[in-house]
């Protein structure tokens, strides 16, 4: 048999897939390749959710909406009032994580929710806010960073998080007045160092 490669993290040992990540990019921003699923004026409430069905929702890349001073790769103009956005990720080991962080592009309302747990919520009100919810106004003008271990604790963070897929579930609220509407992510984690257990093999399989 080959080597099998292991890594250590403080007395725990885990196998090489795990291994640590600082910094690493879960999803990238203004990406043609990331495929989020999205919809608008969604009226129900369990979009958010992990079980929901969004087979039937479209396919593109960020950025999302209209607005005329981003370069848009998915325009979306038949929505004056919300969109939702959903995105798998995967996470190897949550007792690991020490960071995760969401760079936000958006206008102008925002919520935020990781396996169907509100994390983050800007401009507006509810769990989750309703379609036609009127944000307070917030300009798309750069992205920005929202520290989700620290917005509701690192512990809570971890609890939220499962090994293997994950969702990201985002809504978008729009001023009524308003013409613009904007989303575009980045999802970036942070975890525990890892050092190599000798060679970077398991000592008990060297056949």
């Amino acid at each position: 048999n080959s080597p099998s490669t292991f890594f250590t993290v403080g007395s725990q040992t885990m196998a090489a897939g795990c291994s640590a990540e600082s910094g690493a990019i879960l999803i990238r921003r203004d990406s043609a390749s990331e495929h989020w699923k999205y919809d608008i004026q969604n009226t129900g409430t369990t979009w958010k959710n992990t079980s929901f069905a969004d087979s039937g929702w479209l396919v593109g890349g960020g950025i999302f909406g209209t607005e005329g001073n981003l370069t848009i790769r998915t325009p979306i103009s038949n929505t004056n009032r919300s969109m939702f956005f959903r995105k798998n990720f995967s996470i190897c080991d949550p007792s690991l994580v020490t960071a995760l962080t969401l760079n936000a592009l958006f206008d102008d309302g925002l919520v935020v929710y990781i396996n169907g747990t509100q994390v983050y919520i800007e401009g507006v009100t509810g769990n989750p806010p309703a379609w036609d919810s009127n944000p307070t106004s917030h300009e798309a003008t750069s992205y920005e960073a929202k520290d989700l271990a620290t917005l509701i604790g690192l512990p809570a963070l971890k609890s939220l998080l499962v090994a293997g897929n994950n969702v990201l579930a985002i809504g978008v609220y729009n001023q009524a007045s308003s013409s613009d509407i904007v989303w575009d992510g980045e999802l970036v984690v942070g975890s525990s160092t890892v050092t190599a257990l000798g060679n970077g093999t398991d000592p008990g399989n060297t056949s």
